[in-house]
């Protein structure tokens, strides 16, 4: 028994080090009196992420006989869903992410409905989000997407200035190229336009004052 305690004492957890931008981590009670060559790696991640909504990756090094380093990496928000009274950020994976800044000129997400708990994204926020990523790839500014229930439709506006209609089973990756090449086309013609809408076999675009 003697011989056990030592190796017990010998051990326990006497510093952590933490990696972070945000200090503010829950569950770290986890480790009082915790000894490091029984400590459960996998699981204590696993009560971290739990802890920690916007938390996105736990990396736990040990460093015998009693160190510990915990590098935590937090999600950066892309857009803002506007479905809740209260700003909610979404990553670019589609779970909550925190907005440590003051700025908040992210795209706006309008959803009737929305479920952020488990492990799988609502697929709506995938598509948005994928939209976003290739849209400002052309340079081009997302503002704001809203999803209409009731007719299967998305609204989407562009740079502030040009609306898009969408059908719900749109495809991000071809559909952000084809909008790079109309605007960027129509401008070049010193042209400005109104509405691009894609539920037709072909875009059809709509110029202002017309």
């Amino acid at each position: 028994m003697v011989g056990l305690n030592i190796i017990w004492e010998g051990f326990k957890i006497k510093k952590i080090y933490l990696i972070s931008s945000n200090n503010k981590v829950s569950g770290l009670s986890v480790f009082n009196g915790t000894n490091l060559l029984f400590l459960n790696s996998e699981k204590i991640i696993n009560l971290i992420l739990a802890k920690n909504i916007y938390l996105k990756n736990v990396k736990l090094t040990k460093k015998f006989p009693g160190v510990l380093f915990l590098e935590l990496t937090w999600r950066q928000p892309v857009a803002r869903l506007m479905s809740y009274d209260k700003p909610l950020f979404i990553d670019a994976e589609g779970f909550p992410a925190e907005n440590n800044t003051s700025v908040d000129t992210f795209p706006q997400i309008y959803l009737s409905s929305v479920t952020l708990s488990g492990k799988t994204p609502d697929w709506r926020l995938l598509k948005a989000i994928s939209l976003i990523n290739e849209l400002h790839k052309g340079d081009l500014f997302l503002s704001r997407v809203n999803f209409v229930d009731n007719n299967s439709e998305i609204n989407v506006l562009i740079d502030d200035s040009v609306e898009v209609l969408l059908p719900y089973n749109f495809d991000p990756l071809s559909t952000g190229a084809s909008l790079q090449t109309i605007i960027s086309r129509f401008r070049i013609e010193g042209k400005f336009i109104s509405k691009i809408d894609f539920r037709f076999e072909k875009p059809l675009v709509i110029l202002k004052n017309e």
